[in-house]
């Protein structure tokens, strides 16, 4: 009785532009648009993330090879290279470290308030992916300078000190 008054109503008012439409398929599409722009801002942000791992990684590189002549003094006064090494890769790891766990407690605080939300749907595997990566990228850049850095003659960073 009810559906056929409402397919009545709609009939005779299809014309002016009125349709009735269910409270759960009109939230359904709110909510599919709502998760299409969180898609689309993640995958920009993850973007942005990769770049600032970039970037992270130029500064970690500039900052050891800045750091060469203190280096080569360490290693002309008896340190060895793999505790060099081992110095220069923990800094930087406890400073991406604690950048990273910093942006993931952000982006919790700043998503509270709709995770509990109905019908809102977080990318968690997506998420997951992009800051496993900015933390193996970071790794390997802190390894790579690290290492770099201190390969080659170091007698020239005596010298330019």
């Amino acid at each position: 009785m009810e559906s056929e008054m409402i397919g009545d109503v709609t009939k005779s008012l299809e014309q002016r532009g009125m349709e009735f439409v269910s409270s759960d398929t009109r939230l359904a599409e709110y909510n599919r648009v709502q998760n299409t722009y969180i898609s689309i801002f993640s995958a920009l942000g993850g973007l942005g993330l990769l770049l600032g791992t970039l970037g992270v990684g130029m500064l970690i590189a500039r900052s050891v090879i800045e750091r060469r002549s203190e280096l080569s003094i360490m290693t002309a006064l008896g340190f060895c290279r793999s505790s060099l090494t081992r110095m220069l890769i923990s800094e930087h790891l406890f400073l991406v470290g604690f950048g990273i766990i910093s942006g993931i407690l952000a982006s919790i605080i700043a998503i509270s308030p709709n995770i509990s939300g109905k019908g809102a749907q977080f990318p968690i595997d997506f998420l997951f992916g992009i800051v496993l990566l900015i933390s193996i990228g970071s790794i390997t850049f802190c390894i790579i300078s690290a290492r770099v850095s201190l390969n080659g003659n170091l007698i020239e960073g005596i010298r330019n000190e």
